[in-house]
């Protein structure tokens, strides 16, 4: 019970927040924004949690997963009601930063829940289900924005994504009572004497190589798919696709996520951690080459499905790696750590793609990102050497 309630929580979530960038990025378009000004716009998703993604791990830590919660959903109702009262780029801007920041809160709150959902050794396992949640609101919040959007406009469809968090709001107050309890190691400030935990600075969290190493692909992975969100809607703009066309596009690609984390706890039981981000790294140098030459729909459809096949094998993987290199009392705000470095870089992408898109084109940035990807992966070949932790 305790996992179905988190996984139920990242699918309302994730189908809010997803629902609402394609509705953002519309909305700007539709307002002539340029590529760069949507850029802008769409980083701050990212920068505000740069700031607060400590804060919420910490108050994880402290006081579990409901009051967290209970912020998030009241984040996600500002951010969807002020777009829908006043469109304006200033208001759209404040929307996604509003939304962002519940995301990345939920991602901190949810994530510590998953792990403690269980024992250790399920712990790869309800990070699938966890992430399974979480794709399937990546498709469910695109597909529902896209015919909304095209069926009653972008400040209703922006209204009408007010019923997520009102139902996270609503299971709080039935069941938060149910959700696991993740505050049972002790956290810091407590004498290093009763828990064997020193207080120490979170910069002293980046000396560990482990955890070092589970930073890079944790910012990597994410920041690859977030590049992919920004792109379709910009790119599918200018060919002339519908909103709901673009919307399905997306939607193909978290389909592909659902279907691949059905299968992923069988995944990990026989392939290695970083076999697996050496494979999804590849996967996503190759889709971005794909897509800096290639415009056809049905070419669009199949590198949404391989983004979505690697981002369905990353994030379980990604998460269950981190979380074990973490050290005891101190996994929240390793977490928040990790947002804050996530979002730096997810924050920067679209400003960057955005940026260098108006100027160059989107193809040079494109061939790039595939650059980059491609070292990943030979980044996570050497780190396959050698990883012990479980």
């Amino acid at each position: 019970m305790k996992l179905i309630l988190v996984v139920l929580l990242a699918a309302l979530t994730s189908t809010s927040v997803f629902g609402s960038r394609v509705i953002v990025s519309l909305t700007a378009i539709h307002l002539g924004a340029s590529p760069a000004v949507v850029g802008g716009i769409m980083s701050l998703y990212f920068l505000p949690p740069i700031v607060l993604s400590m804060f919420m791990g910490r108050l994880v830590d402290r006081t579990g997963v409901a009051l967290p919660m209970a912020l998030v959903a009241s984040l996600l109702i500002a951010g969807h009601v002020l777009p829908a009262a006043a469109p304006s780029l200033w208001t759209l801007a404040i929307s996604a930063a509003c939304t962002g920041t519940a995301f990345v809160g939920a991602m901190i709150a949810l994530s510590s829940a998953a792990a403690f959902a269980g024992p250790p050794e399920e712990r790869a396992v309800n990070f699938s289900w966890f992430t399974l949640g979480t794709g399937f609101g990546v498709g469910l919040g695109p597909f529902l924005s896209g015919f909304a959007i095209d069926d009653m406009g972008d400040r209703a469809a922006s209204l009408a994504l007010c019923v997520w968090p009102a139902v996270i709001l609503a299971i709080l107050a039935v069941a938060r009572r149910r959700l696991p309890v993740v505050t049972a190691v002790s956290t810091v400030g407590t004498s290093s004497a009763a828990t064997g935990v020193q207080a120490l600075p979170w910069t002293e969290l980046l000396r560990d190589k482990h955890l070092r190493a589970a930073l890079v692909a944790s910012v990597m992975g994410p920041a690859g798919y977030e590049v992919f969100l920004f792109v379709m809607p910009v790119l599918g703009s200018r060919i002339g696709l519908s909103a709901s066309t673009i919307g399905t596009i997306l939607a193909a690609s978290a389909a592909a996520i659902f279907v691949v984390r059905l299968v992923m706890p069988m995944l990990v039981r026989w392939m290695r951690d970083w076999t697996m981000m050496v494979v999804v790294f590849i996967a996503l140098s190759l889709s971005f080459l794909l897509l800096s030459m290639l415009t056809q729909t049905w070419v669009l459809f199949l590198i949404s499905i391989v983004m979505g096949v690697a981002q369905g094998m990353g994030q379980p993987v990604i998460m269950s790696m981190f979380f074990a290199a973490s050290p005891e009392g101190r996994k929240g705000e390793a977490a928040g750590v990790r947002g804050i470095l996530q979002n730096t870089f997810s924050a920067a992408s679209p400003v960057l793609m955005g940026g260098l898109g108006t100027i160059l084109g989107l193809g040079p940035v494109l061939v790039a990102a595939a650059v980059i990807y491609a070292w990943g992966s030979w980044y996570a070949r050497r780190q396959s050497v050698g990883w012990t932790l479980t």
